[in-house]
């Protein structure tokens, strides 16, 4: 994954883990975790923003290979359960990406629970 791709997925987690606008000490936490993972340096976490909106994210993925998506898709889910909840805000997201990348309305409704 190139830089700007690594960049692009970092600002689809802070925007779905900000969706909810509750943006606790896990989910900062789990942030943190992912832009060090994708080696943003520390220095350039600023560079994340402005975060992606739900609709921008879906036109984003449906350009991404498929291991990029499922990639992506999975931290999208771990972001979204980081404070041990998902948020209305965070469904609405999830769900907007899996249909993006084609997932069935049946696996994304087992997987994306409002929780909160």
């Amino acid at each position: 994954m190139d830089e700007e791709m690594k960049r692009l997925v970092c600002r689809m987690v802070a925007g779905l883990v900000a969706s909810d606008e509750d943006f606790d000490d896990s989910e900062r936490a789990f942030l943190d975790k992912v832009l060090t993972q994708f080696e943003v340096p520390e220095d350039e976490w600023g560079a994340i923003f402005p975060l992606v909106e739900p609709e921008e994210a879906a036109t984003a993925m449906r350009s991404l290979d498929t291991d990029t998506q499922r990639v992506t898709f999975e931290l999208l889910m771990e972001g979204a359960l980081a404070d041990g909840k998902i948020a209305p805000e965070e469904a609405t997201y999830l769900r907007l990406i899996g249909e993006a990348i084609g997932m069935d309305a049946a696996s994304l409704d087992a997987r994306v629970k409002v929780t909160n």
